[in-house]
């Protein structure tokens, strides 16, 4: 069986209010995503992989020019 990786992981809105903190993985993330996402509320992941590595992407950018 493959290892899951999970990292903490806040889900917040548009004004920063934080409705979910906890250890998940990706698959997790998006599957509570969308179930917000149907609920009318749509929340942003911090803390996720996919977003830290967004985080480097921009800082590297800025730094190089």
């Amino acid at each position: 069986m493959a290892k899951v990786m999970k990292s903490h992981t806040l889900l917040a809105d548009d004004s920063g209010l934080v409705w979910v903190e906890a250890e998940l993985s990706q698959t997790q993330v998006k599957r509570v995503i969308n179930s917000y996402k149907r609920a009318g509320i749509d929340l942003t992941p911090y803390g996720s992989p996919a977003q830290l590595l967004n985080q480097i992407k921009e800082l590297t950018q800025a730094l190089a020019g």
